[in-house]
C-alpha cells in the first residue's frame, strides 16, 4: 500500500501539473511572423524630403531583413549605413528603434540620427506587406519616410 501511494505522488503530481499547464496555455496565440526579407518602396512624394542626417536614401532598392524570435525583432537595412533596429511585433502592427537610440548613444558628427519605425502588416494569402513609417529624431517635424515592403517570396527560382 505505500508503494501505491509513493507512486501516486510521484507520478500523479507531475501528470496533474502538466495538464494544469497545458490548460492555462491553451489560449495562447503566437505572435505573426515577419521574418525574412521585405522589399522597400519609399513613397514617392516623401522621397524626395530635404536632405537630413540620418535620411534613409539609396540609389537601389531597399531591403529590409528580419530576424524573428517570438515577438522581438532585429532589422537590417541595406542603406549606406547598414541601419541597425531592434523592435516587436503586437497583433498587426510592429515597432522599432535604432540600436543607437536604444543603447542611448549621442549623435556625433557624421552618424545618423535615431531612427524609429512604424508599421501595419497586412497578411494576404500569397502576400504579406508591411505599410509605415520611418522618423528620424534629429530632423525637423514632419520629416517622415513613408513606405511599403513586399515579403520576398521564398524558394523563388529554385524550380519548384
Amino acid at each position: 500500500m505505500k508503494a501505491v501511494l509513493l507512486y501516486l505522488v510521484l507520478v500523479g503530481a507531475p501528470v496533474a501539473g502538466i495538464y494544469g499547464i497545458v490548460r492555462l496555455g491553451q489560449d495562447l496565440k503566437p505572435p505573426i511572423s515577419v521574418a525574412g526579407a521585405w522589399n522597400v518602396e519609399l513613397t514617392p512624394r516623401t522621397a524626395d524630403t530635404a536632405p537630413c542626417r540620418g535620411l534613409i536614401v539609396s540609389s537601389k532598392s531597399l531591403i529590409l531583413k528580419v530576424t524573428q524570435t517570438g515577438p522581438h525583432l532585429a532589422l537590417t537595412l541595406n542603406d549606406q549605413n547598414a541601419t541597425r533596429l531592434a523592435g516587436v511585433v503586437n497583433l498587426e502592427r510592429l515597432t522599432a528603434r535604432s540600436l543607437e537610440q536604444i543603447e542611448a548613444m549621442p549623435v556625433a558628427p557624421g552618424m545618423t540620427s535615431p531612427i524609429q519605425l512604424q508599421a501595419n502588416i497586412d497578411r494576404q494569402p500569397g502576400l504579406d506587406r508591411l505599410s509605415g513609417t520611418f522618423t528620424f529624431a534629429n530632423c525637423p517635424a514632419g520629416t517622415e519616410l513613408s513606405f511599403t515592403a513586399m515579403r520576398q517570396q521564398r524558394g523563388a527560382g529554385a524550380g519548384h
